[in-house]
């Protein structure tokens, strides 16, 4: 996929102005620790009052970002200062960027046997996984117009 049109503009567009401004801040700070993109999604860590750093993904269209989350409590509308300070880090230093094959490209590699062996070795590391696996095969098996898209 192409490198989404994506300017500073878009972002002042999508953020309140003070979370514009504590964005660019955090940017300039160095905050962004890391940034992998993964086929349509960008995943980033970027450090804030919590002693872990927040985590952000972004879901990336050719048109620009079709959806973006963070791990904060920021609610008050719009996009938080994390969520800037990682798309001004993939925008002004793209080289720093971790460039990795998206999930299905990894997925379509492993055979079914594989496959099986992945899931239950994720399910078996907590009953959140296991019951996160049990709802999404659910959900696979349910008739095709109940199927929701999976969030990212």
């Amino acid at each position: 996929m192409d490198p989404p049109r994506l300017t500073e503009e878009v972002i002042a567009q999508n953020a309140l102005p003070r979370s514009l401004e504590r964005g660019r801040d955090y940017y300039r700070s160095g905050a962004v620790v890391s940034v992998v993109r993964r086929g349509t999604i960008l995943y980033a860590e970027v450090e804030g009052s919590e002693p872990l750093p927040y985590q952000v993904r972004v879901l990336l269209q050719p048109q620009g970002v079709a959806e973006a989350r963070c791990s904060c409590p920021y609610d008050r509308g719009g996009w938080c200062k994390h969520i800037v300070a990682t798309l001004l880090a993939y925008i002004h230093e793209p080289e720093e960027v971790e460039e990795k094959p998206g999930l299905d490209e990894v997925l379509a590699q492993l055979e079914r046997d594989q496959l099986q062996t992945l899931l239950l070795r994720l399910g078996s590391r907590s009953l959140e996984w296991m019951e996160g696996i049990e709802e999404e095969a659910e959900r696979l098996l349910s008739p095709r117009d109940e199927r929701a898209s999976p969030p990212i």
